[in-house]
């Protein structure tokens, strides 16, 4: 189906079942150490009293507690615990979305490389029609001679580069 860097082998029929898995451990590994970083900040705010604590600004101005200042205080003093969570929620959430876009491929009976060449077929699909409607718009329009149509484009009298070429009409 596809070369996984990841796993550094072709990943297909033969054992999509363990690439699967592969992304499920992953995932739940992520979310997992996300979860456990969550917990670290919220004991620290529950340690520290944060939404109870009063904050003074540098010209001596006390500052009503929100959420906001909160956050703040949390991501400037455990900005490590932070940075982790961050990278570990995020990459748990992009594997979530490659896991559920490989479960959709399976619902669909379709392989990675399936998928892609079908979106191109799709996409030259749309471009065909919309010349198709463009072209109709314009023969209807009278802007077209539709003897121009029935010309064989590999004689070339037809090709205005050709030094024989007869343009047609009028």
């Amino acid at each position: 189906d596809h070369f996984c860097p990841w796993l550094n082998q072709a990943v297909g029929e033969e054992n999509y079942r363990v690439f699967l898995a592969f992304l499920l451990v992953h995932m739940g590994v992520f979310f997992y150490a996300a979860t456990c970083m969550a917990l670290v900040l919220l004991s620290v705010v529950e340690e520290k009293n944060l939404f109870g604590a009063v904050f003074i600004k540098a010209d001596g101005s006390r500052v009503v507690t929100t959420w906001s200042t909160v956050v703040q205080y949390v991501f400037f003093s455990e900005s490590s615990v932070v940075s982790v969570f961050l990278l570990t929620a995020i990459m748990g959430l992009v594997i979530a979305g490659f896991f559920i876009f490989h479960v959709f491929l399976i619902s669909r009976g379709m392989t990675t490389n399936e998928f892609y060449k079908w979106s191109d077929v799709r996409s030259y699909h749309k471009l065909i029609v919309k010349a198709h409607e463009y072209l109709k718009a314009r023969l209807d329009a009278g802007d077209i001679d539709p003897e121009l149509l029935d010309a064989d484009p590999t004689d070339p009298k037809n090709d205005p580069r050709h030094p024989n070429y007869q343009p047609r009409g009028p």
